[in-house]
C-alpha cells in the first residue's frame, strides 16, 4: 500500500486592517490594507493625501470607535461626529496618534512635563521623599509611639535612664489653676528652668522658659516594652502630638538633631518627636507630601510669587523669581529630598544622568521593590531610555520646551507613544524622523521597531530612507499633490528605486565674499565661538542633536541681527548687545531667548532678516493662505463690487468670516467646523451642521463673481485660481509665489492649522517673498525639509537658488542629505551633544566636509554620493 502523504499545515492568512473606497479629502476612492502587528510607512509628495489617509481616516475612525466604549455623554458627542468617507473599514485596533502639528509652547512646559517624566517623579517624591528643614537642615519625620520605641532601642544603650516627657502645649504660661488640672490627671513632676519641680509643692516664683511634663521614668532594657509604649502614647496625647525623651548622657556626642540639656546638675540628651511633620529644632510645620505638592501647575505646589513660572515680568522682560530662584515650586515642596536631591535640583540633571541613576538605584523600602513604586520606576526608565536613544540625553529635565529646536520638540512629544509599553494598539506617527541627524535616526528606528515587536501595528508618515528600508509594508500615494493626488501609486515591500539620488552641485564661494561675522558667542553649550556666515549663498548648518545649531542661529544670530537692523533704522549706535526696541522685527526676535555675543560685523550688506521656523502660523482656525498672503482682501473687494452685492447693500465686510458683523455663519463663527470637548480625550472637530463647512450664511453665498460664490472661490487651488483672476496682476503675483514654493495645489481657504510642518514653512517662505522681494534679506530657515518628499526637496532647492540669484542670503539648519549636498557653504557643529558639542568640527564645501576626519555628517555624505 502506498505510503500516506504527510499533511501540510495551512498557513493562517495575514490579518490586516482593510480600508475600502476611501474618499476623505483628496483620496480618490482608494482601497488600502495595513498588516496588523507590522510597520507600514506611507510616503508621497506633499499634498498627496498621506495625512488624509493616516490621520483623517485611520486614526479618526479608531478614535470614533473607541468613544463607543465610553459614557453616555461621550456617546452623545459621538453621534455628532461624522465617520470618514469610506465604504468599509474593518479590523481596526484602538488608535493612538502623534501629530507633527505644533502649538505654541507654554512657558510652563518643560522636557520633564511634556515627556510625562515629571508625573512619575512627583509620585516617587510623595512616597519616598524625606523632608529636610530648610532652616535647620534636620530631617523632619512623622513619629508614633512604636517608631519612637524602635528609635530609642537603636540609639540608646541598655541601662540608660530615660525621662519620657510631654511639652507644655496649653495657651499661656503655667499657673496654679493649670497645674492643678495636671495633678488631677495624675502627673506629679515637671521640668522647667533646668530643675525638676514637684507639682504638689511649687516654688513661689514660677520658672520661665519651656516646661516639660514628666510622664514616666524608665530604664532602657529593663523596663518592659509595653510600659514604654504606654508612656509614649500618654506623652503624645498630653503633648498634642509632641513628645520629648531625655536620656541620661554617657559622655557621647549627640547627633545633629539632638541637644544636651542640664537638669538638676546632670546632662541629658534631648530626643524630640512629633506625630505630625514638625522640625524637631525650630518647630516649623510642613505639609504631608503628596503628588500635587510637587506640581508647579497646581496652586498647592506653585511658588506663590511667580505662580509656577520660575520668572516674573519686569519692564516687559523676564527676571528670575527671587523667591524660588527659578525652581517654580513653593518652599515646602523644595524641602523634600529623594536620592539626596530636592525635585528642582534633580530636574537640573540631564536625561543621560537620570538614566544612569535609574538603572542602578534601589527603592528605599524593600517591601516596595516589586510593588507599585517599582512599576513607577520602570515606567519612568522606559521614557528616559527612549529620549536617550533618540539623541536627547544632553537635555536637562527642566529645559523649557520653547527653547528646543523643532526636531527636539517633536521627539519629546513622541515619548508618550514610543516610550510606552502598550500592546495590540495602532500607533499613527507623523514624520517621527523630522529634524533628526542621521546618527540619531538609528535610535528612533530601534524604538519604533520595539513598539512593533511588542505586538503593535505602527503606521508612519515619513520619507526617511532608514525607516522605509526597515518597514514591513510600504505605501506610496500620488502621483502629484492636491486634486492630482490621492491615488495609490505603490504598496508592497520597499523598492530600491524609491531612494534615487538627485545630484546638486554646489557653487564655489569667492575668497572675497561678504560675510556676517559673529564673535564671542557664549550661549548654552557655545563657548566663545566666532563664526562667519557668507552672504549671497546657501549656507547650511548641521550637526547632531544638541550640538548648538539652534543656540547659534535661531537664538543668537537672528535676535542679534534683528536688533541691529532695527537699531540702524532708528539711528541708534551699535553697542554689540541685543537692545529692546519697538521694531516689528525686534518684537519677533524677543519671542526667542537671546544668546550672548561680543560683536556682530558685516550687517551693512543686509536690509532685513526673517526667521522661518517650525512655529505654527496662527492660532485661529479661520486663517488660511488667502488671508495670510493678503489675497482675501482683494477677493472680498471684488465680490462687494458685483451688481448683486450692491443691490443688497453688501460691503466687503459681509464677505469676511472674521468679522462678527459680517456674513459669517453664526453657528461656527466662520470656522466652518465645531470643536467637541471630550474632556480627557483630544478635542474632535466636525463640520458645521448649518453652513456645512462653507463658513458663510446662505444669503451671502447667493452672490457670485464670475459664476462662483465666495466659498467656491476659497475652494479653488492656487493653480486654479491663477487663471480665474485674469486681469488682476496684484492677485496673480501673490498666487504665483505659491507656485514658486510648490504650494499651487493648496486650496486658498484651507485652514492653516491643518497644514503639515513642511507646508507651513513653505507658506512662510511665500509670505517672505511677497514682502521682501526687493530687499537684501537674510532668510534663516529651521529644518525646512520637514515633511517633504525627495521631489519636494528638489523643488525647495530650486526656490533657494532663485532667492540666492536675486540677491538674498540663506542660512538653513537641516540634516537632509540632498540639502547638504546642495549647500554652497556647509558648517557642522559638534562633535557631540550638550557639553560635548558647541564647536565647529567641519567647514567649507560639502566635498571638503566629506573628507574631514572630524566630521560626523561626512560619513553619511560620502555614503550618499
Amino acid at each position: 500500500m502506498a505510503a500516506e502523504s504527510a499533511a501540510v499545515p495551512m498557513e493562517e492568512p495575514e490579518r490586516r486592517i482593510e480600508l475600502r473606497g476611501v474618499r476623505v479629502r483628496n483620496l480618490q476612492n482608494i482601497d488600502v490594507d495595513f498588516p496588523l502587528g507590522k510597520l507600514t510607512v506611507i510616503s508621497g509628495v506633499s499634498g498627496a493625501g498621506k495625512s488624509s489617509l493616516a490621520f483623517d481616516t485611520l486614526y479618526a475612525e479608531g478614535q470614533r470607535r473607541f468613544i463607543q466604549c465610553l459614557s453616555i455623554s461621550a456617546r452623545r458627542a459621538l453621534e455628532q461626529m461624522e465617520p470618514p468617507l469610506a465604504d468599509r473599514i474593518s479590523d481596526l485596533p484602538p488608535a493612538i496618534a502623534i501629530r507633527q502639528t505644533q502649538r505654541e509652547a507654554s512657558p510652563r512646559a518643560t522636557v520633564a512635563t511634556m515627556a510625562e517624566i515629571h508625573d512619575d517623579l512627583r509620585i516617587l517624591y510623595a512616597r519616598l521623599g524625606q523632608i529636610r528643614c530648610p532652616d535647620c537642615r534636620l530631617l523632619v519625620t512623622r513619629d508614633s509611639p512604636t517608631s519612637v520605641a524602635q528609635t530609642l532601642s537603636r540609639s540608646v544603650a541598655d541601662g540608660a535612664r530615660l525621662l519620657v516627657c510631654a511639652p507644655w502645649q496649653s495657651a499661656g504660661e503655667p499657673d496654679a489653676a493649670s497645674l492643678a488640672v495636671l495633678r488631677e490627671s495624675g502627673f506629679i513632676r515637671a521640668i522647667a528652668g533646668g530643675q525638676t519641680l514637684d507639682l504638689n509643692t511649687l516654688p513661689p516664683t514660677m520658672p520661665t522658659g519651656p516646661w516639660l511634663i514628666v510622664v514616666d521614668r524608665v530604664v532602657m532594657g529593663q523596663t518592659t516594652s509595653a510600659r514604654l509604649l504606654e508612656s509614649l502614647e500618654t506623652a503624645f496625647s498630653q503633648g498634642l502630638g509632641r513628645a520629648v525623651v531625655l536620656a541620661a548622657s554617657q559622655g557621647e556626642t549627640p547627633a545633629a538633631d539632638q541637644a544636651v540639656v542640664n537638669v538638676d546638675g546632670r546632662d541629658w540628651v534631648e530626643h524630640r518627636f512629633a506625630s505630625d511633620l514638625v522640625c524637631p529644632n525650630c518647630g516649623r510645620e510642613f505639609l504631608v507630601p503628596e503628588p500635587r505638592l510637587f506640581n508647579f501647575n497646581s496652586p498647592l505646589g506653585a511658588c506663590p510669587v511667580c505662580h509656577g513660572l520660575g520668572f516674573v515680568k519686569v519692564d516687559g522682560g523676564r527676571q528670575i523669581c527671587e523667591e524660588c530662584h527659578g525652581a517654580r515650586l513653593q518652599p515646602q515642596a523644595r524641602a523634600v529630598e529623594w536620592q539626596g536631591e530636592s525635585l528642582p535640583s534633580l530636574l537640573r540633571w540631564t536625561i543621560g544622568e537620570l538614566q544612569a541613576r535609574l538603572a542602578t538605584m534601589k527603592l528605599d523600602s524593600p517591601s516596595t521593590a516589586t510593588g507599585p513604586l517599582e512599576s513607577v520606576r520602570q515606567h519612568l526608565l522606559s521614557r528616559v531610555n527612549y529620549l536617550a536613544s533618540v539623541g536627547l540625553g544632553h537635555l536637562t529635565l527642566d529645559r523649557p520646551i520653547g527653547t528646543l529646536s523643532a526636531g527636539e520638540t517633536r521627539r519629546v512629544l513622541m515619548t508618550a507613544a514610543l516610550g510606552s509599553q502598550m500592546v495590540n494598539a495602532l500607533y499613527v506617527l507623523d514624520e517621527p524622523s523630522a529634524g533628526l541627524h542621521p546618527r540619531d535616526a538609528e535610535g528612533l528606528r530601534a524604538a519604533i521597531l520595539r513598539l512593533r515587536d511588542a505586538g503593535n501595528t505602527v503606521v508612519i508618515v515619513d520619507h526617511e530612507r532608514d525607516l522605509v528600508e526597515h518597514a514591513d509594508h510600504f505605501l506610496v500615494l500620488g502621483p502629484a499633490a492636491g486634486r492630482d493626488g490621492g491615488q495609490v501609486i505603490y504598496q508592497g515591500v520597499p523598492r530600491a528605486e524609491d531612494f534615487a539620488k538627485t545630484p546638486s552641485p554646489a557653487r564655489q564661494i569667492s575668497a572675497s565674499a561678504t560675510c556676517l561675522k559673529l564673535s564671542g558667542v557664549t550661549h548654552r553649550n557655545l563657548r566663545n565661538l566666532t563664526v562667519e556666515f557668507p552672504l549671497g549663498v546657501l549656507c547650511v548648518v548641521t550637526g547632531v542633536s544638541g550640538s548648538g545649531k539652534s543656540s547659534l542661529v535661531c537664538q543668537t544670530l537672528y535676535p542679534a541681527l534683528a536688533t541691529e537692523l532695527a537699531r540702524r533704522g532708528a539711528g541708534q549706535a551699535n553697542t554689540g548687545k541685543p537692545a529692546r526696541t519697538t521694531n516689528a522685527a525686534e518684537k519677533a526676535a524677543l519671542t526667542l531667548e537671546d544668546g550672548g555675543f561680543e560683536r556682530l560685523e558685516g550687517t551693512g550688506q543686509l536690509d532685513a532678516v526673517l526667521l522661518l521656523d517650525q512655529q505654527p502660523l496662527t492660532r485661529s482656525p479661520r486663517s488660511n493662505a488667502a488671508t495670510l498672503l493678503g489675497v482675501f482682501n482683494e477677493i472680498r473687494g471684488l465680490f462687494a463690487q458685483t451688481a448683486e452685492a450692491q443691490v443688497r447693500n453688501y460691503g466687503a465686510g459681509h464677505f469676511s468670516f472674521n468679522a462678527a458683523s459680517g456674513g459669517r455663519c453664526p453657528t461656527c463663527d466662520g470656522a466652518g467646523k465645531l470643536e467637541i470637548d471630550l474632556q480627557f480625550l483630544p478635542d474632535v472637530r466636525m463640520s458645521c451642521p448649518d453652513c456645512h463647512g462653507t463658513r458663510f450664511r446662505k444669503e451671502i453665498l447667493e452672490v457670485k463673481y464670475r459664476g462662483l460664490n465666495i466659498a467656491e472661490v476659497l475652494n479653488l487651488t492656487a493653480r486654479e485660481a491663477f487663471p480665474f483672476f485674469r486681469g488682476l496682476p496684484r492677485v496673480q503675483r501673490r498666487l504665483r509665489v505659491l507656485k514658486d514654493v510648490g504650494l499651487d495645489y493648496l486650496p486658498l481657504g484651507q485652514s492653516l492649522d491643518s497644514l503639515s510642518g513642511g507646508e507651513s514653512q513653505r507658506l512662510k517662505l511665500a509670505l517672505a517673498l511677497t514682502r521682501h522681494s526687493r530687499a537684501r534679506t537674510l532668510l534663516i530657515l529651521d529644518e525646512p525639509t520637514v515633511g517633504l518628499h525627495a521631489a519636494d526637496v528638489d523643488r525647495l532647492l530650486e526656490v533657494f537658488r532663485l532667492l540666492v540669484e536675486t540677491g538674498h542670503s540663506l542660512v538653513v539648519i537641516d540634516h537632509n542629505l540632498a540639502v547638504l549636498r546642495a549647500a554652497d557653504h556647509l558648517m557642522e557643529l559638534g562633535p557631540g551633544a550638550g557639553s560635548m558639542g558647541g564647536k565647529i568640527v567641519a567647514l567649507g564645501t560639502p566635498a571638503a566636509v566629506t573628507t574631514s576626519p572630524h566630521s560626523v555628517i561626512g560619513q553619511w555624505l560620502a555614503a550618499s554620493q
